[in-house]
């Protein structure tokens, strides 16, 4: 794995930790939309995940991340079609997909390490 590869899986984990932190004590969507500051915080980092992603797979000879086309989407949608953000689906993602991302890259990284 090239030292680029490495350098935006990092930038992918970097950005899941901050939105990890940034939903800290945040347990219910509602609390979620009552936070623009963290919601526009959280899309900020979706948008670096998804840049991150695509150069990523852009440079890599073999697919590294298994949903690396849904993770380049939403990142087209967050930054393309802001006024069509479906804030329940950034939810599920925060909740559901980010840790699953996350141990994926920790396990990639973890072996070239």
């Amino acid at each position: 794995m090239s030292e680029n590869e490495k350098k935006h899986l990092f930038d992918i984990l970097n950005s899941i930790r901050e939105i990890q932190e940034y939903t800290t004590g945040i347990f219910a969507i509602e609390d979620y939309l009552k936070n623009r500051l963290v919601m526009r915080a959280v899309e900020r980092m979706l948008g670096i995940i998804g840049e991150a992603t695509n150069r990523l797979e852009k440079e890599s000879d073999t697919p590294l991340l298994s949903n690396a086309r849904k993770i380049t989407g939403l990142r087209n949608r967050v930054i393309h079609a802001y006024d069509h953000v479906d804030n329940q689906i950034i939810w599920e993602i925060i909740q559901e997909r980010l840790p699953e991302l996350k141990q994926e890259i920790e396990e990639i990284l973890k072996n070239e390490l």
